[in-house]
Parts: C-alpha cells; structure tokens; sequence
C-alpha cells in the first residue's frame, strides 16, 4: 500500500471525539480506522451499530489503553511502573523499545497517512503515532490549554526524552506534528507553533446535509421532532407546552471532590427551581460519566449524545444554557 492510499487513523476516548473523528472521515471522503477507548465511557452495542451504518467509511474499533498497556508491559513486576508502561524488551535481546515502536496487534501490521489522537496523555496514543506518517492533536477540552506539573519519577523518563522536567503541555512531544483546536492563540507557549485553527461549526457546514442529519440522528437514536415539546410523553404534563427552553449540563462533580452526590443533586435541583420559577422548561444533559437520577420536572436527554450533535439532527434550539464548572461549547445551539 502506498502512502497515498493508505488510511486515516483516529483515536478517541469520549462520544464527542466520535462526532468530531466520524464527521472528518465523512468530509474527507476516504476510508479510515476509528479506534475508540472505553475505558471511562464504554460505547453501547446499539450506539456503536448506529454509527458504523452513518460512517461505513470507518473501520470502527473498540479497545481499552489499559488492555494495550498489559499487552505491551513484559518487564519483570518488580521494575517500577513508569518504567514498565515506557519501556518494553526488543525483539531481538538486547535491547528496550518505547511505545512508538511496538507494533500492536490491535493495528494489525497497518501503516497509516495521518494519525488524529485527541488525548496525548494516553498510552496507546504513543503507539499509534508509531505507525503514522504524521500526527495532529485535536481538541478535547481544558488539557490542550493548561501546562501541568511533571512528578518526580515521570521528570527523569521526560529529562532522557529531552523534553522539560518541571512542566508537561499536551503536543509537545516530537511525534505530534500539527495541533488543531478552536483557539490556537490561547495554546501554552511551547507548542503554540504547531497551533492551527479548527472551528466544529465549520466542519459541520461543510458535510452534505443528508450525512450530517444521519451522524446526529445516530447519536440522538433518531430523528428529532422539529418540536421536540410535541413528542407524546417527552415533558412531564406541565412542561408539555410553553415558555423558553433552558439546558442544563451536569458535571460529575463528585468525582473531583467538588462535593458528595447527594449535595450536587441538591445543587441541581435548585438551579431547576430557579430557572422553572422564571418560565424555563428545563432540559437536562448529564454527562456520560454520570449515573442518571431524573431530576423533577425536567426532561432528560441521553447522556452518550454529545451536545454538539443535537443541531445536526433536531431543529429545537434552546434559549439559554447553563452548567458548573468549565464547559466549553464549541457550537451554537
């Protein structure tokens, strides 16, 4: 295979990556490998049989980077751990290779053209770099924008790497070619260089409206109504008709000790109130991470829908939105 038949890789780790990779294999018009990682969001069967119908361009592929992690580590128990997920024994001894040069079986010997991880931080990431002719970072959220402190034991791989010791930004690694995002300006000062302009919205625009529709629909289990307020049991009784639309976005806010599930379930709840009190009907977007308790007099969307997905196959449009915490929103609803 050459290199200008060969592939498309694309690694993801949330529902969210899936739209953004599905919608550029669709605009790119070429076929590719999507691999996703399920080890914080498992993809359903019926979600992941729906997407593969919208995408037959994509080999679509589901793993965990902690199943390759074990797959890769060969180094006795007792060498540290850092060294073991960094370091494995060459196939002709002696010798030590890194991430980038084991070929996975998971990748079945396959060269590809251009690898799009959207997480840096992950092992497998490492892998599939190894095996494209270039690679670009794309967006997944607060990461792509902060710099992060190295620990003491990850500071000596990083120092014999050559790269900083004190400090760690996603894309600086020399196997990361390009980094995509919407705000590339923004991007800490390492890698701004590699920084280029990506807007979701863009993309979107671009992909021919009958694609677009079916990847959204995919997501969303369905076609939405053009009035979602009109589905038969969608609304509690006195949500049925009327007023302004409000989304609210939950945050696993338990999960980094912001406070205990019983309290932001009060949290919510009274954002609900408030909104409710001032004539909002209340939508609710839990995140994927999230377990779902209903919360009154709202309605609830499914958790694995990306928001970003909703305008590609609903036409309600929603008048206010509201979250805790740092949310991004990369798209107009």
């Amino acid at each position: 295979m050459t290199a200008a038949t060969r592939p498309d890789l694309y690694l993801c780790n949330a529902y969210r990556h899936l739209l953004v990779a599905l919608a550029l294999v669709i605009a790119a018009g070429r076929p590719a490998w999507v691999i996703y990682l399920e080890d914080e969001c498992p993809l359903p069967p019926d979600l992941r049989a729906r997407l593969a119908r919208a995408c037959p361009e994509a080999r679509l592929i589901c793993s965990k980077d902690r199943t390759q992690m074990a797959a890769f580590m060969r180094l006795p128990g007792f060498v540290p751990g850092i060294l073991r997920r960094n370091l494995r024994p060459a196939p002709v001894w002696p010798g030590l290779i890194r991430p980038g040069r084991w070929r996975a079986p998971l990748l079945e010997g396959q060269r590809f053209a251009t690898g799009h991880v959207f997480h840096a931080g992950f092992f497998f990431s490492k892998v599939v770099a190894g095996s494209c002719d270039r690679v670009v970072l794309r967006e997944s959220g607060l990461n792509n924008y902060i710099t992060l402190p190295v620990p003491r034991g990850k500071a000596l791989l990083r120092g014999l790497s050559g790269l900083p010791t004190r400090a760690q930004v996603w894309g600086e690694d020399r196997w990361i070619d390009r980094i995509e995002v919407s705000r590339p300006e923004d991007l800490p000062a390492p890698v701004r260089g590699k920084g280029h302009g990506f807007r979701l919205e863009d993309l979107f625009a671009a992909l021919p409206q009958d694609r677009a529709r079916a990847l959204g629909a995919a997501f969303l289990g369905g076609p939405q109504p053009p009035d979602a307020a009109e589905a038969k049991g969608t609304y509690p009784a006195d949500l049925s008709t009327g007023g302004p639309d409000a989304l609210l976005l939950t945050q696993p806010l338990e999960d980094i000790d912001l406070c205990s599930a019983a309290e932001k379930r009060a949290l919510y709840a009274a954002l609900v109130t408030v909104l409710r009190a001032h004539g909002y009907r209340v939508h609710v977007k839990p995140h994927p991470r999230e377990r779902v308790v209903p919360l009154p007099d709202t309605r609830t969307l499914p958790a694995e829908v990306p928001i970003e997905a909703w305008p590609l196959a609903s036409a309600q449009r929603f008048d206010l939105a509201v979250a805790y915490g740092q949310v991004g929103f990369s798209y107009i609803l």
